[in-house]
């Protein structure tokens, strides 16, 4: 059996216009990361996000993980500032631990392992596409830049998935992601996961998905974006195999 997990970053309006109720039509759980300081409008946003009497009613509908995407979403927040978007989410969900999501592909610094009260406050830390930097994908990354053919790119994301993706510091599990790109079909991304080790769990990581042809309000997400047609597409292989779960993120660490 493999657990997937639908995560998205950034908690923009289109998700709880668009995604969300799509979800819950299916019962489909997934992880949603905020940004704390965007949804309390204390930093300006470059986009529409979710406020916090949105992310209490996903919380509240049973089938949405609230987790943290930091509080400013830059790669060099404190672990004060990480803390505190902890809190602030926390105050939202009722919930004493979350998840994290690290902004961008950054990677959390010894100062964030050093603070043992945050690392008390955290179920687990989600990175980025972090396998990508192995010699061997950084050669499939370099003949994707030259040839443009997503071959490339699906064969670093394969050679991930066929490992076990356990591990943990300080106690806190720490789990790679698969970004969702514009140049993947749904049909890649459900051969990927049939060709997957067993017993594992692979999060599929989403900015948004849209409707029409063009991005909401331009083209904010280049990478991480799916139109609407292809994300139900995919849905639909995932859930008629019989050899894959949906599961929020948080409940596969429970």
């Amino acid at each position: 059996m493999k657990s997937i997990a639908l995560s998205f970053d950034d908690a923009s309006i289109d998700y709880y216009q668009l995604v969300f109720p799509y979800l819950r039509s299916l019962n489909i759980p997934s992880t949603l990361f905020v940004v704390a300081g965007f949804a309390s409008g204390n930093v300006v946003a470059c986009y529409e996000s979710c406020n916090f009497k949105q992310i209490i009613e996903l919380s509240q509908s049973g089938i949405v993980e609230i987790a943290s995407h930091g509080y400013r979403h830059c790669p060099c927040e404190s672990p004060e500032e990480i803390q505190r978007s902890l809190q602030i989410l926390s105050a939202c969900t009722g919930e004493l631990k979350l998840g994290y999501a690290t902004p961008h592909e950054a990677v959390p610094e010894k100062k964030f392992w050093k603070n043992r009260k945050l690392c008390a406050e955290l179920k687990y830390v989600r990175l980025r596409e972090r396998y990508t930097r192995i010699p061997i994908c950084l050669f499939y990354k370099k003949r994707y830049d030259k040839t443009g053919d997503k071959k490339w790119l699906l064969s670093i994301h394969e050679r991930f998935l066929k490992t076990r993706g356990r591990k943990k510091r300080r106690g806190v599990p720490v789990i790679d992601s698969v970004q969702i790109r514009e140049v993947f079909s749904a049909e890649d991304i459900y051969r990927l996961l049939c060709r997957s080790r067993d017993n594992r769990l692979i999060v599929l990581q989403f900015h948004t998905v849209y409707v029409g042809k063009d991005l909401p309000s331009g083209d904010r997400y280049p990478v991480g974006a799916w139109p609407f047609e292809r994300f139900q597409a995919l849905l639909s292989l995932i859930a008629k195999d019989s050899n894959f779960v949906f599961t929020k993120i948080g409940d596969y660490y429970r």
